[in-house]
């Protein structure tokens, strides 16, 4: 799971964007979305879907 979340966070940060970014297109807050990078909450299939499709990326790839 490090993998995945260290893989989210390198692709939102070579993007330029924010935690805060990614938590309003959530419609979350920026600190349930720190939370979900440095594996304090659970990732569904659903919000990791939700994620990959925000930064741009195939599900696939981060799962591999």
């Amino acid at each position: 799971m490090e993998n995945i979340l260290n893989k989210l966070r390198l692709a939102r940060n070579e993007k330029g964007y924010s935690q805060e970014y990614m938590a309003e297109k959530l419609d979350i807050s920026q600190k349930s979305y720190c939370k979900i990078e440095n594996g304090c909450t659970n990732l569904s299939v659903t919000r990791l879907k939700q994620i990959a499709y925000i930064l741009n990326l195939d599900l696939s790839g981060i799962l591999i």
